[in-house]
């Protein structure tokens, strides 16, 4: 009836159909907490692969089709190593089609990652104490991560406001001259996303080490001072001399651990003569306080002395204060008589004897 012939009868209706598809098919992008990526479509994609799904900060392996369902593709995303903040995985408008040709849209999704290891920077102060400080918060540092070569440390604590901040105090081993190393090592601490953490390490030359001289009394009359290093405030007034004196105190001009001096024992005197320098009487550059020494030696200043009796008996005595050498009888002057029999007594070489004659005819 929607129309009619010429003579104006009234037409019967007809029709036919077809199937049409001008839909633009979609996706679906979705990175998943297991680290695997999925794809879910709208309808089966034609030439979907590898090569139309973008990815930044990160690559995009063993992309494959569900078997039950041609809509859902999966694929397994590895962050870029060495790498903290934004992952995006996408798939461009236009990179595939539906089986009717019509152009898919696109779709992305966005994870942060850390791949990123984190650093540590240890600097030993002027102070005495050590700085940590870290790329970011550390997790599991403590003590035990922190090796100390030819010391210790004590009071590691965190910074109350600056969680990548440590310090620690130091104290180098006692009686140690030479290098003193604190270290982290590699591993020994991660970050909060469990990446383990690079070392680092810091030297410095520690002089806790006591100096110390040798005192030497020579046979040429002067004093030997060799210390272990050059000493500071060492003068005169630093050396003790027992039963004698000190003059002309020197450093040697080429090497400043070594120093001379005159001794001169006291006149009349007879026994030991000690030169000393007392302990903590000079110090090193670094203010260590030195070890004392001392040397003796035994001289003799004093004269010997001799009594001469003339004996009842006719003999005369000499008793010297300590053995004579060179005593004969040409050094005993006799007045008015001769002397003979000049000898020394077998057990006392101080005694000696002789027989007193007096001149025949003398009063």
């Amino acid at each position: 009836g929607s129309y009619t012939d010429t003579a104006g009868n009234a037409g019967s209706g007809d029709s036919d159909s077809t199937n049409v598809d001008t839909l633009a098919p979609s996706v679906q992008v979705t990175i998943n907490v297991d680290g695997t990526v999925s794809f879910v479509f709208s309808e089966a994609p034609v030439g979907f692969d590898a090569a139309d799904v973008g990815v930044a900060n990160g690559t995009l392996t063993n992309l494959v089709q569900d078997s039950t369902d041609p809509t859902r593709w999966t694929a397994n995303l590895t962050p870029t190593a060495g790498f903290e903040g934004a992952v995006t995985v996408s798939v461009p408008s236009g990179s595939y089609t539906d089986t009717a040709g019509n152009a898919g849209s696109g779709d992305s999704d966005t994870i942060t990652v850390d791949t990123l290891a984190p650093s540590v920077q240890v600097t030993i102060n002027a102070d005495g104490t050590v700085s940590f400080v870290f790329s970011e918060a550390p997790v599991g540092f403590d003590a035990a991560d922190v090796g100390v070569t030819n010391g210790t440390i004590t009071n590691l604590v965190q910074d109350s406001t600056d969680p990548t901040r440590w310090t620690a105090n130091l104290t180098p081993a006692a009686g140690f001259e030479g290098a003193v190393t604190v270290s982290v090592p590699s591993g020994s601490y991660t970050d909060t996303a469990g990446n383990a953490g690079s070392g680092d390490s810091d030297t410095t030359t520690v002089d806790t080490l006591s100096p110390s001289v040798q005192v030497t009394i020579n046979a040429d009359g002067t004093v030997s001072f060799v210390f272990s290093e050059a000493p500071v405030g060492f003068d005169p007034s630093d050396v003790a001399v027992s039963n004698g004196t000190l003059t002309n105190l020197v450093q040697d001009s080429t090497d400043p651990t070594q120093w001379t001096a005159d001794l001169t024992p006291a006149a009349g005197f007879e026994g030991a003569v000690v030169v000393e320098v007392p302990a903590g009487s000079y110090t090193d550059i670094a203010g260590n306080v030195g070890s004392g020494d001392s040397d003796s030696t035994t001289v003799d200043t004093l004269a010997p002395s001799v009594t001469v009796t003339i004996n009842t008996d006719g003999t005369v005595s000499f008793v010297f204060s300590e053995a004579p050498v060179g005593f004969d009888a040409t050094d005993v002057g006799v007045a008015n008589g001769t002397l003979t029999n000049l000898v020394q007594d077998s057990t006392d070489p101080t005694r000696w004897t002789a027989d007193l004659t007096p001149a025949a005819g003398f009063e």
